[in-house]
């Protein structure tokens, strides 16, 4: 087992690679770093393209693996490496050479970075990160470039009840055990009132209140089986009396208000929390919170 870091030598990447080598130090195993050579229509390299280099692949290929090892050297102190790490660059388009590497090597962990602040930055991560996410089979770790490497004190784990909701709150209490964190666990709902037969009727409090105490019993079941002492626990419970919400509005504020370093989530979600994961809230959501969000694929995939 290795730890995967895909780097295209931008900020966000370079953030990327110092969580992605504090994991394979923990967890004690190699870790690999990927950077794709993407070419154009035209037979030449997107690295070409940006600096007008030779496109003979021999000659990109070294001045590639030498710019990798000076990003390297720049990004990581020899203390902060893991013992065992290697380069692999390969022709291809980054989400297509993710995958590859995903399909053909045993590794754990995907570590991407984030979709970067400007229109270059965007296009190069941003479209490898939305293809990654939902299709990896393993979990994927993707850190915005000012989530600096430290351990995490307190972990966000947002559920909607399902299955998969489930198996991401699992991960989220084994790395609250081994950083010796807080978890906060989010829930936010609402109670439609078009399911009261009268879409102008606002749902009652006892309604309301009702749906809370189920909520709440639900999310006490689905803690009882991590084992965490309960002052190291809180619930975050939101129930809405109004059809229109927003659960990436709820991440974000929860992240906000708490002082969120981690958020981790199951990424086939039934509920309003799956398309936190796999549209384009996602990217609302990482754009604007700034810490890592580690997701976590079912490994039932869903048919249809």
């Amino acid at each position: 087992m290795s730890i995967l870091a895909a780097v295209d030598t931008s900020d966000a990447s370079r953030t990327a690679l110092r969580h992605a080598a504090r994991e394979a130090r923990l967890r004690d195993v190699p870790m690999t770093i990927l950077y794709c050579l993407e070419r154009e229509s035209r037979g030449e390299t997107w690295w070409h393209w940006l600096a007008g280099e030779s496109s003979d692949p021999d000659v990109l290929r070294q001045r590639t693996r030498e710019r990798l090892d000076a990003f390297v050297d720049e990004a990581l102190a020899e203390s902060h490496r893991p013992e065992s790490w290697t380069i692999q660059i390969r022709e291809s388009k980054p989400s297509d050479g993710i995958e590859a590497m995903l399909e053909e090597s045993d590794h754990e962990l995907a570590v991407l970075g984030a979709t970067g602040s400007n229109r270059l930055e965007q296009f190069l991560l941003g479209s490898t990160t939305q293809h990654v996410v939902p299709n990896s089979p393993v979990p994927v770790l993707v850190v915005p470039k000012e989530a600096s490497p430290h351990p995490y004190e307190r972990i966000l784990a947002p559920i909607d009840f399902s299955e998969c909701a489930r198996l991401g709150l699992q991960r989220a209490g084994h790395l609250a055990k081994r950083e010796h964190a807080k978890m906060f666990v989010l829930h936010d709902t609402h109670v439609s009132s078009s399911g009261l037969g009268r879409p102008d009727l606002a749902p009652s409090s006892d309604v309301i209140e009702r749906r809370r105490r189920e909520a709440h019993e639900t999310m006490d079941n689905h803690l009882e089986h991590l084992s965490l002492a309960s002052d190291r626990v809180e619930r975050i419970l939101r129930v809405h009396s109004y059809d229109r919400h927003e659960p990436a509005e709820a991440i974000v504020e929860a992240v906000r208000d708490h002082g969120i370093d981690l958020v981790v989530m199951g990424t086939h979600g039934r509920g309003g929390m799956e398309r936190v994961v796999l549209g384009s809230t996602t990217y609302r959501v990482l754009h604007r919170i700034p810490c890592p969000v580690l997701t976590v694929r079912s490994p039932l995939q869903e048919e249809g």
